[in-house]
């Protein structure tokens, strides 16, 4: 095989990542990462409904009138695990910590996407976070339009 043949055997493998896409319905585009809203892991026909290992076919599922243009313009989003390496049974997954004060939210007057810390205080609200907070700059630009 060729896959990876010259590396040591104490060399951690490269990471592979379990790709993850879901909708982004305001976007009307699939994201590529695991910080979907939760509510799309509620219950098994949530995640299956939601969450897809390949962005062809979430954009088939959800964006069936614009498949082409749903693949041509994948979001990326964050995971919220970091992997560990194929070979190394003994490691565990990471959590990843978000800091809420670098998220990106839109400038609603400003007309564009920002993440300096001045987050409106509304938007930190129960109901507005999943709506208004962003991991990405991509994201929060296919959600409002901004960019």
């Amino acid at each position: 095989t060729t896959y990876e043949d010259n590396i040591d055997n104490l060399v951690d493998m490269p990471i592979r990542f379990n790709h993850t896409f879901y909708p982004d319905l305001n976007a009307n585009n699939c994201v590529n990462g695991t910080d979907n809203p939760k509510w799309m892991e509620q219950d098994d026909e949530f995640k299956r409904m939601y969450l897809f290992k390949n962005h062809a076919g979430c954009c088939t599922r959800w964006f069936p009138s614009d498949v082409d243009g749903c693949l041509n313009n994948v979001v990326q989003g964050v995971y919220s695990l970091e992997p560990c390496p194929l070979n190394r049974p003994e490691c565990h997954n990471v959590p990843i910590i978000t800091n809420v004060w670098t998220m990106w939210y839109p400038d609603i007057d400003g007309y564009r996407c920002k993440n300096d810390g001045q987050i409106p205080d509304w938007m930190l609200l129960d109901g507005y976070v999943d709506l208004y907070l962003f991991n990405t700059e991509p994201q929060c630009c296919a959600a409002f339009g901004y960019c």
